[in-house]
Formats: structure tokens, sequence, C-alpha cells
């Protein structure tokens, strides 16, 4: 005749955990903490890392996100306040054009733009008006329109 049997395995702690009656909730939301607590760590370091890789599109009306691709500089024209301090982040993204430099000649502004590496370009616009900016070749063009 079978009978139930008791062992190491059918008493508390052996066996599969949580499987049955006898199991300490306690103990399993232990285990859950354990198993969550580095898997929540990594998707937030995750987050954050993608979002401080992220060029800035725009803070505050003062940091303008431009990228130089294939087409030039994108966006083409910017528009900023007058009297207040503008920093443009330049990216560039590609090799395939003569964009390796920005250049505002109306501002004596010249830098060298280094692939995949973002350049801040700071100034404040006096004025209302168009500046013009460039590469060196004065191919690709771009606008800062201030307002």
């Amino acid at each position: 005749m079978m009978g139930l049997r008791r062992g190491p395995s059918c008493e508390r702690g052996g066996g599969v955990r949580g499987a049955g009656p006898g199991t300490d909730q306690g103990e399993l939301t232990m285990e859950r903490r354990k198993l969550w607590s580095p898997i929540m760590l990594l998707g937030w370091t995750i987050a954050l890392a993608i979002g401080c890789a992220q060029t800035p599109k725009s803070v505050s009306g003062t940091r303008i996100a431009i990228s130089v691709t294939e087409n030039g500089f994108e966006p083409k024209v910017v528009a900023v306040p007058a009297g207040k301090p503008v920093t443009l982040v330049v990216t560039r993204h590609t090799d395939e054009t003569c964009v390796r430099d920005f250049v505002m000649a109306e501002r004596n502004i010249s830098k060298p733009l280094p692939l995949e590496r973002p350049v801040e370009i700071t100034f404040t616009p006096e004025k209302p008006g168009d500046l013009t900016y460039a590469c060196a070749m004065d191919m690709f063009r771009g606008t800062v329109r201030v307002e």
C-alpha cells in the first residue's frame, strides 16, 4: 500500500519553493527582492545612460542641437532669442561631406567638428536678424534666426 511519504523534500524549506503549504511568504518576498533588485538597477542604469547619451534638442531655449549628416547641417534654420546666451551643440555624424568645421564668420567663430563628438558653441546674439554658419569650404550652410 502506498502512503504519503514525509522526508526532507516534503518538509518546510525542502523541495520546490512556493509549491505548497508550509512555504514562508517572507522567504518568497526576500527571494523576489534578491532577484528584482539587480534587474531594476540594470534597467535604471540603461535608461539613465540612454538619456545622457542623447544630444540635447533644446533646454530652456538656450541649447540647440544641430546634426551634420549627408544633407549638411540639420536643421538648416534654428530660431533663438536676442540678448540671451545660446549654445549650439553641433555633432557631425558622417564623413561623407566636406563638413569638418563650423564657421560663423560674422561672429569670428571657427570650430573643428570631430566625428560623433558634440561640440558646444556658445555666444550671445545681440540683435534680431539672421546669422549664417557654414563649413570651411562654404558649401553647406545653416542659419541662426535671432528673434
